[in-house]
């Protein structure tokens, strides 16, 4: 399987068994300073809770990108050995109000069939329970479905007592970061501070993985795996969405399906129950 390179062994291996790591002080200060100046200066002050692409226009969205990957370029070369960043993206939770992120997984990138693909999450301000922190189901990114994008929906889940025991909530400075795979569930609380919950968020690839976008062809009943660039999300997204794929982006790989995949709650949620009580025994077991 291809995938990402640490170069902390322990983080490798732990991103490998959980599925995620906590990089702490991935940030330094003048990167996070840099980084909230730009936020606050760009006009981004709409529709805070969307990734900056679904509202900015494609000349800001990559300006935006530009500014978080440059800035984020020497982290990347402190932390990771082998991986390439894509994109940039504001990810803001204002105060007050239902803003709860429901349970979801990410579109995936890559072909998940061969490649392993992340989210690199890294809040600019302290995140807690109370600002609306990040959230994880553990081990849920065994329990989904490979294929994800506008055209092949993941599931979106409520939050409810019952999923519980299976979250992960992260407490993390300003500057710390999470990396996670697009796989995983993943959501966020309310946030009921009094300021603006700012974070960056960027996917990260492995080095020699094709960028792909799954697309249903409901009329030939098969998934479609396009070879997209970044400029893709930044100035086609809307089109996308729409359901139109632009002309230039060809397709590489086809799967047929006798009918489109879904995934319904009740058998994610026998799914993780499941993961969970067998990864509970391997890791007890002496």
């Amino acid at each position: 399987m291809n995938n990402i390179e640490l170069k902390d062994t322990i983080h490798q291996i732990n991103m490998e068994r959980d599925g995620y790591i906590v990089l702490s002080s991935f940030l330094d200060h003048n990167q996070i300073s840099t980084l909230i100046n730009y936020y606050k200066n760009s006009g981004l002050n709409a529709m805070k809770a969307q990734p900056n692409y679904l509202y900015a226009n494609p000349e800001l969205s990559e300006a935006i990108t530009e500014t978080i990957s440059a800035q984020l370029k020497p982290s990347m070369d402190t932390f990771f050995s082998s991986a390439k960043l894509l994109g940039g993206v504001y990810m803001v939770k204002p105060p007050g109000g239902n803003n709860e992120v429901d349970f979801h997984q990410d579109w995936s990138l890559v072909d998940e069939q061969d490649a392993i693909s992340y989210n690199l999450w890294c809040p600019l301000t302290d995140t807690t329970s109370e600002t609306g922190a990040l959230i994880l189901l553990k081990n849920s990114h065994k329990c989904g479905l490979p294929f994800r994008s506008s055209s092949l929906p993941p599931l979106e889940i409520k939050f409810q007592k019952k999923y519980e025991p299976h979250m992960l909530k992260f407490n993390l400075k300003a500057g710390d970061a999470i990396l996670y795979r697009h796989s995983m569930f993943h959501g966020s609380e309310n946030n009921r501070g009094n300021s603006d919950r700012v974070a960056i968020a960027c996917g990260i690839l492995p080095s020699l993985a094709n960028f792909v976008y799954q697309h249903w062809d409901n009329e030939k009943k098969q998934i479609q795996s396009i070879r997209v660039d970044q400029s893709f999300y930044i100035k086609h997204i809307h089109e996308v969405l729409s359901g139109h794929i632009p002309s230039q982006y060809k397709v590489i790989k086809t799967t047929p399906m006798t009918d489109k995949p879904y995934l319904n709650e009740n058998d994610f949620f026998e799914r993780i129950q499941k993961e969970n009580k067998q990864r509970k025994f391997l890791y007890f077991k002496y």
